[in-house]
């Protein structure tokens, strides 16, 4: 009991913070197309790299407008009131995190450019590293929203990590890395964060780790000394 309360209440956790990810993401986005192709521009796949997959998540968002015009008074306000096309800051709201995520890898590449480096990520193939960190936040997503369970949970799609966060995984008996557990995903957590949610978000999991210290952290992939190291 104690393990499965510990993992219901971790990945409540997690999606509180990945809900940050996600709401930082979109805001970004926003931003940084419409400084390029304007409020609507979002609409025009030749702005896009993947016109196929640009018009599936498109069309995905349009049933989700149809579906919450009745109780969403912003929708009711464009599509009623100004009867215009929705400006892709409001527009966002639509979208999924695999929806966002979508979007951002078949971008161009200036805009995805700007937004890993608002992310903070200026190195080489920065706007690369960053689709993968969202890929990964959606794996992690969906399975904390749909009750999937963390512990001892073996990733087969493994985080992208740099060498600096891998010498940060614990090492099984054999000598080798650990990068198939949820620790490796809580490393990419960290640098898409911003530094305080960050905090917060290992306050709560040390809380929780004395809540229930029947509960082996090892299991999902962390070090012994990882409160130090983390």
């Amino acid at each position: 009991m104690d393990i499965y309360n510990f993992d219901h209440e971790l990945r409540h956790v997690i999606l509180q913070y990945l809900e940050i990810i996600e709401v930082r993401m979109k805001s970004i986005f926003a931003y940084e197309f419409t400084k390029i192709h304007g409020s609507t521009g979002y609409l025009n796949a030749a702005f896009f790299t993947d016109k196929v997959k640009h018009r599936e998540i498109i069309s995905k968002a349009n049933q989700q407008k149809v579906q919450r015009l009745s109780h969403e008074a912003y929708l009711r306000h464009f599509v009623n009131d100004l009867q215009q096309d929705i400006p892709l800051w409001a527009y966002v709201d639509l979208f999924t995190i695999s929806d966002i995520s979508f979007m951002y890898s078949i971008s161009e590449h200036p805009i995805r450019d700007a937004i890993a480096h608002t992310f903070g990520l200026t190195m080489n193939k920065g706007s690369f590293i960053l689709g993968s960190y969202m890929h990964s936040m959606t794996i992690i997503r969906n399975l904390c929203a749909h009750g999937g369970r963390l512990y001892n949970r073996l990733f087969e799609q493994k985080p992208s990590l740099n060498k600096k966060e891998k010498e940060l995984l614990r090492k099984n008996s054999n000598g080798e890395i650990d990068n198939s557990h949820f620790y490796g995903f809580l490393l990419i957590m960290k640098r898409i964060l911003p530094v305080d949610k960050f905090h917060e978000m290992k306050e709560s999991i040390m809380t929780l780790n004395k809540k229930y210290p029947f509960v082996r952290m090892d299991y999902y992939g962390f070090r012994d000394d990882w409160q130090q190291r983390l």
